[in-house]
Parts: structure tokens; sequence; C-alpha cells
């Protein structure tokens, strides 16, 4: 393969990741705009409690998450994207041992 067929391939990429871009734009705006799936999960297995701050690891609670969505809908979660939609009042910080948790998160006990 010649330098020219090359720079034609590399500008074909281009223009698809363009395309997929405009569809994955296109996607996010006719999705219903109610809570995201990270916001339905906290809202179903967490609860607020102030006083808890080294309780729930992120590791743990991205596990979880991703079992608890589809494999098609793990493609658009990622360690940064279900850390910044994590709602308030929680968030994330890091402890000793350079372990990340979930702040003023407790785990909501099923019933089983």
């Amino acid at each position: 393969m010649n330098e020219h067929e090359i720079r034609e391939l590399e500008n074909e990429i281009d223009v698809l990741q363009a395309n997929l871009n405009i569809a994955k734009a296109k996607l996010a705006a006719a999705r219903p705009k109610g809570p995201n799936a990270v916001e339905r999960f906290v809202r179903e297995h967490l609860r607020f409690d102030p006083g808890c701050l080294h309780v729930v690891t992120f590791k743990e609670f991205r596990e979880r998450f991703l079992l608890s969505i589809t494999p098609r809908e793990r493609l658009e979660w990622n360690k940064v994207s279900i850390s910044r939609a994590i709602p308030e009042p929680f968030t994330t910080g890091t402890g000793s041992g350079n372990v990340t948790y979930v702040l003023r998160a407790a785990w909501v006990l099923s019933a089983s």
C-alpha cells in the first residue's frame, strides 16, 4: 500500500468517526431526559448517610452497577462517566491506600 492509499484510508476513518459522533449526539438528544442508569442505580441501591465516608468503594459500586445494566448499556459507561454521573448528595473521594470511595453512601440492605 502506498502513502496516497494510506492517507485515503485515514481520511475515510476520520469521516466515519465524525459520522459516528453525529449519530451518538442524535441518539443522546432523542433519549428521554429522565434519570440516567447511574442515577436509577443509586436511587435503588444506596442510601444517604453523612457519617459514611469509607463504606462503599467505587470499585464495588462500579462492578454492581455494570452488572445491573445490559451488555449494550455497558458500552456507554466507563470509570470516568460513572463517577461523573453519581448524583448529589453523594460524591467520590480517595482515601488511604489510594482507594476511591462513594462518600456519604451506604448500601441498601435487601429484604432477601
